[in-house]
């Protein structure tokens, strides 16, 4: 949503089933799933973005994001921390290397937010959270992002349960849609009703 200023529209949920077998082999908690499952996002521009949330064994924090001039991820081995740019010979500029592998850094507080989680993610949204405050400033990912984050996910989720079928994601700017879902109490829980 940041790097292509977009919001999304449509989503679809697939989920890989509980696997009750594997499960007892470690000895898990009946109630810990697989966390396995797959989103694809339609975005208001068109754009299609495929997310992939899963603990599958092997697999550590990767990240890979595709766009019609390229690509960057971070690597899987080494340091994760490098990112690897790759472009084509016919999207580059002249002299322009076609891959590059660096290690970014931050432009401003680096030192601040390699010292906390997420790779600098708490440091910065609790940062931008006290300077918008202070300062009245509205930041780029006010409330209505933030919302159409965690919406996209429940609005997924309702897509698993419903064969995968495409559901709209409401876009709560507009007074229509939050009308829309009002009265919405849905939840995954069986038999959890809305306190009054």
């Amino acid at each position: 949503m940041y790097i292509t200023d977009t919001m999304p529209v449509k989503v679809n949920g697939f989920e890989i089933p509980h696997d009750y077998d594997y499960q007892s082999a470690l000895k898990e908690k009946e109630w810990s799933g697989n966390g396995k499952s797959c989103m694809v996002v339609r975005m208001d521009n068109g754009a299609t973005v495929k997310l992939l949330h899963v603990s599958l064994r092997g697999n550590g924090n990767w990240v890979r994001i595709h766009g019609n001039m390229g690509l960057i991820e971070n690597l899987r081995t080494a340091n994760q921390n490098m990112l690897r740019i790759r472009k084509e010979p016919f999207d580059k500029k002249p002299g322009e290397p076609s891959e590059m592998i660096y290690k970014p850094e931050f432009p401003s507080y680096a030192r601040d937010a390699s010292r906390h989680g997420h790779g600098g993610g708490d440091f910065f949204t609790n940062y931008f959270f006290a300077r918008a405050i202070k300062t009245g400033e509205q930041p780029y990912m006010d409330v209505y992002r933030g919302v159409a984050m965690s919406v996209a996910g429940i609005q997924a989720y309702r897509s698993v349960l419903n064969d995968s079928n495409t559901i709209d994601v409401p876009d709560f700017r507009k007074k229509s849609e939050r009308a829309k879902y009002s009265g919405d109490d849905w939840s995954i829980e069986p038999g959890c009703k809305k306190k009054k």
